[in-house]
Order: C-alpha cells, then structure tokens, then sequence
C-alpha cells in the first residue's frame, strides 16, 4: 500500500537585466520559484492548483502537511512550463495513485524557453532555490526527507540532482526522466547515483543515428541506483523515425503509465549497457519500471521493450 504522498507543482521564474542576454553573469542572476500546490480535494473541487509563497509564512500556511506525507516535486526541462501537459499528466495520476497526496509542478519557463545553453548554465541556481525552500518546509515541520521525491525531466533531472546534493540531507527518492545529455558529462555537476537515497532513472532518447543527423537529447550511460533503457533508448514504438521529441518525451509518458498502472512495465537485468542497448540481456532478474514507489531494492541497468500506445504494454 502505497504510503502518504505530497507532490509538490513549483514554479521557477528568472528575473534579471540580463535575461536576454546568451550567456548571463552568473553572479548577477536572480531566481525566485513559484509554487502552486495540487491535492485531490482541491481537484474534486475543479481547482487545479494554488499558489504557495516560498517563505516562512507561506510554508506556515501549509497546515494541512504535519511531515508523515510523502512529498513530491515535479521539475519540468528545456522548454516547459508548470502548466504543460507534462507537468498536468504527472500531477493527476501522482494524485490520483494517492488521494492524500498533492501534486506541485516546478515551472521555472522563463529560463527554460532561452537558449540550452543558457538554460543549462542556471541549473545550479534553480536547484538552490528549490533546495532553500525544501529546507524552509522542513524546519516548518512540513516536510520529512526520508519521505521525499524528486521528479525531473530533461534538464529538470539535473536541476533536481543538484536540489538534493545541495540540501543537508538527501531526498529519499529520485526520479530521472531522460535526462539532459549535451553538456552533461560524469564532472559537469549533473546528476549523480549519489544525490538521494536511491536515482531511478529512465532512458529513451539516448542513442542517435549520426548518419541520419539525429543527435540523442539524452545520456547514454547509466548515472541511477537504477537505469532502465526503454527499447534500447533510441527509437520508441509509435514515434516516427525522425522525432527525436517524441522519444524524449517518451520517458515522462512512460513513468506516468506505470503510476496509473501501477507498476505494469518490467525490466530485464542486462551485465552492460551495450546489452541494454541491444536487447540481448541474459543476466537474470527483473525489476518494475517507475510507478509510485518510493522505496525499492533493485539496481543496476535493465532493458524494457514496451508497447506503442498508453499504457505503453508491450
């Protein structure tokens, strides 16, 4: 039984003269994050979210959250907002697999629209902020880090990695959805097997075709406690063979399926990523792909073959 949930919707805005600019001063940036808070009463009540004020008054105001709820923040990539259909879809099945649960989509869009590079530049900013108003919920009795997840997607996996490693505790959880590739090496400061109690990370958009000029979006090595590479992460059923966005965002669709599934896509155990890759793993074991759960056992790297469509069962 899945245990008390809190998902957390946050929204990330960039003020600063310099948001025009390629390449901003980095010890001039300003970033304050907006949070819009989602519980399934306030979806049964056709309100989609409220905002929540990262302060100590702000998080006084969440007397509804005592610390025995499991808290999730939700971190949209390059190009996203808090109110994308990502963001959307991630927040009504994480609601929706716990009635007690709330879901808050992190939108920090105004950087996120600019440049990569300039976006990825700020990664370390925008964690800090949400790692300073984890610790303002914690100190207000709100929040407790052994009952804490964190969800990114694309450049927002790394945002999240950076939240955790920076806080005076680790999250409990973190979940990685295709995270970001380009820039992204093992010393760039990205995310890192190391930065929660336990990294779930999900593959999809990994491996390019350079004689076709496609150039994967993503990593392609294992960075989790638990690496699962969805058909090969390359590739994805019912994506056409050009559409390096579909398979990115594959992961996210992936994750949230197995939440409202409730775990429905297994993994095989593969000895070496080449394994993953190729779908000829013969190492024995398998493992649940995403769902809800906050506390698993399984490492390593795995394969999943999926199907086309939602629910995405192969």
């Amino acid at each position: 039984m899945l245990r008390d949930s809190l998902v957390f919707v946050a929204a990330v805005c960039f003020i600063a003269a310099c948001l025009g600019d390629p390449v901003p001063d980095m010890a001039q940036a300003v970033l304050t994050n907006s949070y819009y808070i989602t519980t399934w009463d306030l979806i049964g009540h056709g309100a989609d979210h409220r905002p929540v004020e990262n302060s100590a008054a702000g998080v006084e105001a969440l007397n509804y959250l005592d610390g025995t709820q499991t808290v999730a923040f939700v971190v949209h990539g390059r190009g996203g907002s808090a109110f994308s259909e990502f963001a959307y879809t991630l927040r009504d099945v994480l609601s929706q697999a716990d009635q007690r649960s709330a879901v808050i989509v992190v939108d920090w869009s105004a950087v996120a629209a600019s440049s990569y590079d300039h976006a990825r530049a700020l990664v370390p900013q925008v964690a800090q902020d949400l790692s300073n108003f984890i610790a303002l919920m914690e100190a207000g009795q709100r929040l407790n880090r052994n009952l804490l997840h964190l969800i990114g997607f694309d450049l927002g996996a790394h945002v999240v990695g950076n939240a955790s490693r920076n806080a005076v505790s680790r999250a409990m959880k973190i979940t990685a959805l295709s995270p970001a590739g380009e820039g992204w090496g093992p010393d760039s400061g990205g995310l890192q097997r190391t930065d929660a109690q336990f990294v779930e990370v999900i593959h999809t958009d990994a491996v390019g075709n350079r004689a076709f000029g496609m150039v994967a979006t993503g990593l392609v090595r294992g960075v989790g406690t638990l690496d699962f590479f969805p058909n090969g992460a390359t590739r994805q059923p019912g994506c056409s063979f050009f559409d390096n966005a579909c398979y990115h965002n594959r992961a996210w669709q992936l994750f949230a399926a197995t939440v409202q599934m409730g775990g429905h896509l297994l993994g095989n155990r593969c000895d070496t990523l080449e394994q993953a890759l190729n779908n000829r793993c013969i190492a024995l074991g398998m493992a649940v792909m995403g769902s809800n759960q906050l506390v698993k056992i399984s490492q390593g790297i795995y394969r999943v073959n999926t199907g086309r469509v939602w629910p995405y069962s192969p």
